[in-house]
């Protein structure tokens, strides 16, 4: 070979026809392979398949013709779609020392430093490719994802936007751009931003609570809603699609928004009692509003002149209801009334429910079903654990709902666990099942849970938490998407599950009273199998303010019911522009009823969590195999130890943590 051939230049007619063809023939048929397991049509249990075949046949090419790029490229994706990055990256060093500006072999190698957690490297290729072809899509999509690693989140979103603009809008490009919208800072309103959210809002497979943060900035900017003289025209309002999408979609924590959204409805309320009747106009804003208002648990402020109102309006449809009736003839008080109480609640619910959900005019529907039917299901699956018996005796007023509330799983590709554990941790695969028992307990269990079950494709989940409406919640969206391959347990029935010697292969817990306490620790380690992997979440600590509640809570014996959240809550709004409340007043939580009662009334100590991590982490029948900052980035796991022992010592936790420990 002569010394200015590529090194990996084959000879010329060093195959013959035949055999080129030959080689030709295994590569496309590898390819369409590999585009298979990409595919989102392709079945699950045929993904595998399709990747192990493609793996096979390209293997057979590199055999038959070491020098073949397009080959080792192909070779190269799969390897690192199988978890083998370095291998990966010898494949795409080679094909770019055989044609170095080859825009498919830079942007592969881009793609694998992203993976490699190396954002700024991966630039570079990406750069490299454009400005070969600056029209490549997935160098350019790189781009977005390398700068979203960075934490560049404007600049990612700007990429991710030009992308859909130019009809590149898939939805992993959409879940990317869905992923940047909480930390965009909106300084005024913008059209542009506008449609950007009426698009990802029209996508119920993207976690859509995710945009709540900035869909409540929008509105803050478009009505000058910081500004106290601003003028609110009532029927411009009523009008506008941010406004009802918005109010369908999220729970809106900015303290401005809340102000405007009790604002409308008491104009609505007042408006009604005086002419009789809800306008046309207004009858899609209060629908609105009373989703919204039932989504929080009924969270705003009422004041008594509101409290009667409705009240009067409440006895006058409870009377409608006794009789003969027909919807027209109480669609305008059951609006009304929506947007102060859950009509589940009201001795008149099984009126109400001698229609089926599907019989009630559409406009009616998400209001009907949220307040209504959603609340009653949730019920009847409550019914069946004795941990039900001590709600029995709440106020109607005081029953609970889910928080936090997710309308939506969040956006995954499918994968295999047993994969990613034998990748993730070196674990031997023959010590693995073909399929895993995965066991999720502590805060937020149950979303957590539902998430794993959707994304793992080898996998029998357990979810455990202390609320029956957050089981259950996500009981029911289990069932809407299908998946039979998961359970939602109180305590009683978990415990009794793994006292009985059922093994878990996967165990992650967090810290939640009464449910995961030391006892249970210990239980779940017992349970835990050789090899398997524990994941203990630390949760960043309540700051100043929240922690100030709490201790009042204590101190003057507060029960957790909601006139007294709302009465905390209202004098926390009273006083919004002081900084003393300003991570108080942004936090989720604070504009939920469920979420406060959670927050202040709760006593989710982390110490068993914690004490269980710091030994772990020391003994020898345990491996701290990883750890995850806040960002999800891995640190030292020196540095965790010392870290852990720090957080012991001064009871307080600045960042969260995930921290994996592997049972030797």
């Amino acid at each position: 070979m002569s010394p200015t051939t590529p090194k990996l230049q084959p000879i010329v007619n060093e195959f013959s026809d035949c055999e080129r063809s030959d080689i030709a023939r295994l590569l496309i048929h590898a390819n369409d392979l590999y585009k298979m397991y990409n595919s989102t049509d392709t079945a699950v249990e045929d993904k595998k398949v399709s990747l192990d075949k493609a793996f096979k046949l390209i293997t057979e090419v590199i055999n038959f013709d070491p020098n073949n790029a397009p080959a080792m490229n192909l070779l190269g994706r799969i390897e690192l779609d199988r978890g083998n990055v370095s291998a990966a990256k010898e494949l795409f060093d080679k094909c770019l020392e055989h044609s170095p500006e080859n825009t498919q072999y830079l942007t592969n190698l881009g793609y694998l430093h992203i993976i490699s957690e190396e954002p700024e490297l991966a630039i570079r290729q990406f750069e490299k490719a454009l400005s070969i072809d600056n029209g490549n899509k997935n160098a350019f999509l790189g781009m977005a994802r390398a700068h979203h690693a960075l934490g560049h989140f404007d600049v990612a979103y700007l990429h991710y936007r030009s992308l859909i603009n130019h009809g590149y809008d898939d939805i992993t490009i959409l879940h990317g751009m869905l992923n940047c919208c909480p930390h965009i800072k909106i300084e005024s309103y913008n059209t542009q931003l506008e449609a950007d959210l009426f698009l990802l809002l029209s996508k119920s497979e993207l976690a859509l609570d995710k945009l709540a943060g900035f869909a409540a900035a929008l509105l803050v900017k478009k009505y000058d809603l910081s500004n106290p003289n601003a003028t609110i025209e009532m029927l411009e309002v009523a009008k506008d699609p941010l406004v009802y999408y918005s109010l369908l979609n999220c729970i809106l924590p900015d303290p401005h928004v809340e102000e405007f959204i009790t604002l409308l409805r008491q104009s609505i309320l007042l408006e009604c009692v005086e002419s009789g009747t809800l306008r046309d106009d207004l009858q899609v804003l209060a629908i609105a509003i009373a989703v919204y208002a039932e989504r929080t648990n009924f969270a705003l402020i009422v004041d008594e002149v509101e409290e009667e109102k409705v009240e009067l309006i409440d006895q006058s449809l409870q009377h409608t209801l006794q009789h003969q009736w027909e919807v027209d003839e109480v669609a305008g008080a059951l609006i009304v009334v929506g947007m102060y109480k859950a009509f589940f609640s009201q001795t008149y619910a099984v009126n109400l429910t001698a229609l089926e959900l599907d019989q009630w005019p559409s406009a009616l529907l998400p209001l009907m079903e949220s307040s209504l039917y959603r609340r009653a299901e949730r019920e009847s699956f409550k019914q069946q654990f004795p941990e039900k018996k001590s709600e029995l005796l709440t106020s109607k007023d005081d029953l609970p709902g889910p928080f936090p509330r997710r309308q939506t799983i969040d956006f995954f590709n499918q994968q295999s666990l047993k994969q990613e554990l034998i990748n993730n941790f070196q674990l031997p695969e023959s010590e693995l099942p073909e399929r895993l028992l995965l066991l999720v307990a502590g805060t937020n269990a149950s979303q957590r849970a539902l998430e794993y079950a959707n994304h793992f494709n080898d996998v029998d989940v357990l979810a455990l938490e202390n609320s029956l409406e957050n089981l259950a919640e996500c009981h029911l969206k289990a069932h809407q998407k299908g998946l039979s391959n998961i359970v939602f347990w109180p305590q009683s029935l978990a415990k009794r599950f793994l006292e009985d010697g059922n093994q878990i292969h996967f165990a992650s817990i967090s810290a939640e009273a009464p449910v995961v306490d030391a006892e249970f620790v210990e239980l779940v380690k017992r349970q835990l199998c050789t090899n398997g992997i524990l994941n203990i979440k630390l949760c960043e600590s309540p700051d100043n303010a929240s922690t100030d509640i709490e201790t009042l809570v204590a101190k003057q014996g507060l029960r957790n019911t909601s006139a007294n959240i709302r009465a905390l809550r209202s004098t926390i709004l009273a006083d919004k522009y002081s900084a003393y409340w300003e991570g108080l007043i942004n936090e989720e939580y604070f504009y939920s009823i469920d979420g406060c009662r959670q927050a202040w009334f709760g006593s989710n100590d982390q110490k068993p969590v914690l004490n269980t991590a710091i030994e772990l982490s020391s003994s020898s029948h345990w491996q701290l195999s990883k750890v995850l900052n806040h960002y999800g980035k891995a640190v030292s796991t020196a540095l965790a130890k010392k870290n852990l022992l720090k957080i012991a010592k001064t009871k307080q936790i600045n960042h969260d943590y995930s921290i994996y420990l592997a049972k030797r």
